[in-house]
């Protein structure tokens, strides 16, 4: 996982005075999971399987993702997207009760602003699978070992 200058500023001292220590101590063990190589729980479709450690965002042509920290409170959200397999680049966090419903203004900025800040610093688009996530795609695109496809369709 690479991650701006914006995450470090959240998971490293001094520590973000309104999070504090601890949230922000919580934060970066839940991102070092990923770099730990998981497991990792993927929902299978956008906004689906809500225990999921990440969830593609759409619209999926962005190839933005969530990773979701949700404890303690106030829960995370970190916006970020794959250059590579394996190569997860976070971007952007956020408060997850500041962003509302999933498809509000506040959560359309926050992906919006995570898209501008890929294309500020890496040359090229991020991995983008248009339509329903497989455990084939996501072995050769996004994760490829220790990972878990869960909540289908219907959640």
């Amino acid at each position: 996982m690479l991650y701006t200058n914006e995450i470090n500023e959240i998971i490293a001292p001094p520590w973000n005075a309104v999070l504090g220590e601890a949230r922000c101590k919580i934060l970066r063990d839940q991102l070092e999971a990923f770099v730990r190589g998981g497991p990792i729980s993927i929902a299978q479709n956008p906004r689906k399987a809500k225990l999921a450690y990440m969830s593609r965002l759409h619209s999926t042509a962005r190839g933005i993702w969530d990773i979701r920290s949700r404890g303690p409170r106030p829960g995370i959200r970190v916006l970020g997207a794959f250059s590579e397999p394996d190569v997860f680049i976070a971007l952007s966090w956020h408060r997850r009760g500041c962003l509302g419903e999933y498809g509000s203004f506040e959560w359309e900025a926050a992906i919006k602003d995570a898209q501008a800040k890929w294309d500020s610093i890496i040359k090229y688009a991020p991995v983008i699978t248009p339509g329903p996530l497989s455990k084939e795609i996501i072995h050769e695109r996004y994760i490829s070992e220790n990972f878990d496809l869960i909540g289908g369709v219907n959640g």
